[in-house]
């Protein structure tokens, strides 16, 4: 059975990285990755990456540009069934930031599709901690699809604004502040 990395080995991947440090202190100044269609750029900071537990990364996407099509024509035939691949938008771009640990994460993205708009922006600290994680996020839309993602062709297209913000996990325990508007 074919590996997603010995499918990738097979395609035409483009790379023109622009890099100074250590792998202890990265400091990526440019990326560019082509390959079939897709595209990538940006830059990044990335800092103690073979030690799980002091790895940090700061990600600045510049662009993002793919599509359903280009992802299957990249991706190993198998690695998503026919049903999966239909929630997949047609045409995907991104960019924004995202960078933090595996405890602490910040994030401002734009996702836009042929399905609609999304951004994500916010925090999340102490993810590992369920008693004391701490978190506030917003979440936007514009005309999304949510018909498409849960089978329901009443629902039709979703426009508003989520935001959660609030301290731990434990359901029982959460002091949570939730706001929609929809």
């Amino acid at each position: 059975k074919e590996t997603f990395t010995k499918g990738l080995l097979t395609k035409n991947i483009n790379f023109d990285v622009k890099a100074t440090g250590t792998l202890d202190a990265l400091q990526v100044s440019s990326y560019h990755i082509a390959t079939e269609g897709n595209k990538l750029s940006g830059s990044m900071l990335l800092q103690h990456p073979t030690d799980v537990k002091r790895i940090y990364a700061g990600l600045q996407i510049n662009e993002f540009s793919t599509s359903r099509k280009k992802l299957q024509q990249l991706l190993p035939k198998d690695l998503l069934s026919e049903e999966i691949w239909t929630y997949v938008p047609e045409t995907i771009q991104a960019k924004g930031k995202i960078s933090g640990d595996p405890d602490d994460v910040q994030t401002n993205i734009i996702i836009q599709t042929n399905d609609g708009n999304l951004s994500v922006k916010g925090y999340a600290h102490h993810l590992t901690d369920t008693k004391h994680a701490e978190y506030d996020l917003s979440l936007t839309t514009g005309g999304f699809a949510l018909d498409k993602y849960l089978s329901n062709p009443q629902l039709g297209t979703v426009s508003g604004d989520i935001t959660v913000k609030g301290k731990g996990f434990d359901p029982e325990e959460a002091d949570l502040d939730f706001t929609a508007n929809i």
